[in-house]
């Protein structure tokens, strides 16, 4: 045998022997026993065995990783490859060191024992993280594995939203309206042609940061005036569209009031107080 050393050749009773293999190098070799090699006590010749294979291997497995994903993502099922460079045994979710997961809807599947499909369904918005630590699974051999490392991806399944702020307040005004619209994400900047006007015109429309904008609302015409924020028109990074803000409504009155005076007296009176 070519790079194999044999030794320690012990009897371990009549019929049965024991000897040492050493491999020089991580190899596949065989062993097997020619016929006539040894005789019982009648003489007659042993038979030959057949050829036992092995496999020695002292390398440990290594891992990288596909990440399927991107982040940040509102994507329920988080998905990622783990490619080892032999069969392993023993990969579980809980091996993965994962948070923010939902243990029981997510999984891993493999055909080869060599290649996993991960997919981590997360119990919540923020991050959802995972790491491969060092000896985590051993490959047919009984060597851990290497360590991989810690990711992280961000995931937010929340749409944005948005709510309206007033000066004056209302619902009853003179004249124009002062508007605050602030938002409870971060997202796509927005424009006067996605909200719904009713009776009135925007003007003075500014975006004050990444979430706040200011715009000045006239009404056209006596009456009742709204602004509403439309369904579907901006996304958060996370790629969900927004929701529909409630109608922020007022009912706009420039007639001034007017008096009249009545008495029960005439023009010319004796009576004190006046009636």
């Amino acid at each position: 045998m070519l790079n194999v050393t044999v030794s320690d050749l012990t009897v371990l009773s009549y019929n049965r022997y024991q000897v040492l293999l050493s491999p020089a190098r991580d190899m596949t070799f065989t062993i097997s026993l020619p016929e006539g090699v040894a005789t019982d006590g009648a003489g007659n010749l042993s038979t030959g065995t057949g050829i036992r294979t092995f496999h020695y291997d002292t390398q440990r497995p290594t891992v990288t990783q596909n990440i399927l994903t991107t982040s940040p993502t509102n994507v329920a099922s988080i998905q990622f490859e783990l490619h080892f460079s032999e069969k392993v045994k023993n990969l579980s979710y809980y091996n993965l060191g994962i948070t923010n997961g939902d243990v029981v809807r997510s999984s891993i599947t493999t055909t080869d024992m060599q290649n996993y499909l991960v997919t981590i369904v997360p119990a919540g918005d923020g991050n959802v993280t995972w790491s491969l630590v060092d000896n985590t699974v051993q490959d047919e051999a009984g060597n851990a594995s290497v360590a991989l490392g810690s990711f992280s991806l961000l995931y937010d399944g929340t749409r944005p939203s948005g709510t309206f702020m007033s000066h004056p307040v209302g619902p009853m005004v003179n004249g124009e309206v002062w508007v605050k619209l602030t938002m409870n994400d971060d997202h796509d900047i927005l424009d006067e042609a996605d909200f719904t006007v009713k009776n009135a015109t925007v003007s003075m429309f500014i975006q004050t940061n990444s979430r706040v904008y200011d715009m000045k609302l006239t009404p056209i015409a006596p009456g009742a005036f709204s602004i509403q924020l439309n369904e579907n028109v901006t996304r958060d990074a996370g790629g969900n569209w927004n929701m529909a803000s409630g109608e922020l409504a007022f009912n706009y009155d420039n007639v001034p009031p007017t008096a009249t005076l009545a008495t029960t007296a005439g023009a010319v009176t004796r009576l004190s107080p006046y009636p």
